[in-house]
């Protein structure tokens, strides 16, 4: 997959109908896990404001991590061929970009990491991102543990990718003391919470 230059893309944009879309990222391995839920009902306040929505399950992709070959610095895309040009193609045309991680020994998921490295692709020899201006990106993040600082840890990480990649912050959100879905759906003020932040996050 050749990756888009920044003028071509908009000039594809042009031609479509505008309309806001959210993708999520998912680097959660269970579909019914606490971390999509929280996800589902961001994406259903986006909806509400007339916005496409999607998740990426990372876990239905088969990717390897970045080799630090540095072929995508000489070239519009990485030497890799594999699933990683689904997402590529999906934060191309994406307005606003959720990256959702449950923790997993103190950090994001290992999907959720290998897919971030690899989004360096996407920053030319001059360490200029080649996506167009204007996209947001949100944190999503769930944890057992009702206390620890992990949160906040994943979160400064993702933002460092984005500062290089010239991607806002539409802010974050994350759920503490969840260990499965049905722990989230008893907390009925932040599921709330989470569906203001994806209108929010389209407005």
């Amino acid at each position: 997959m050749k990756i888009m230059e920044g003028v071509e893309y908009l000039l594809v944009k042009e031609n479509k109908t505008m309309y806001m879309k959210v993708i999520a990222i998912d680097g959660g391995p269970r579909k019914a896990g606490s971390t999509t839920t929280l996800v589902s009902h961001i994406l259903k306040g986006a909806e509400k404001k007339g916005a496409e929505t999607e998740i990426i399950s990372l876990y239905d992709l088969d990717y390897s991590g970045c080799r630090g070959c540095l072929y995508c610095k000489s070239h519009n895309s990485c030497k890799q061929d594999d699933d990683m040009n689904i997402v590529y193609d999906k934060i191309w045309d994406a307005d606003v970009i959720l990256f959702a991680t449950p923790v997993y020994f103190a950090q994001m998921t290992g999907q959720l990491k290998n897919c971030l490295d690899r989004l360096y692709a996407l920053i030319d020899a001059e360490y200029v991102s080649r996506l167009s201006a204007g996209k947001k990106f949100g944190v999503v993040v769930t944890q057992g543990d009702e206390s620890a600082p992990f949160c906040e840890t994943i979160k400064s990480t993702i933002e460092f990718t984005m500062e290089f990649l010239g991607i806002e912050s539409c802010g974050s959100i994350n759920a503490n003391g969840v260990h499965e879905a049905a722990d989230l759906l008893r907390m009925t003020d932040l599921l709330a919470k989470a569906e203001a932040f994806g209108e929010k996050a389209v407005s």
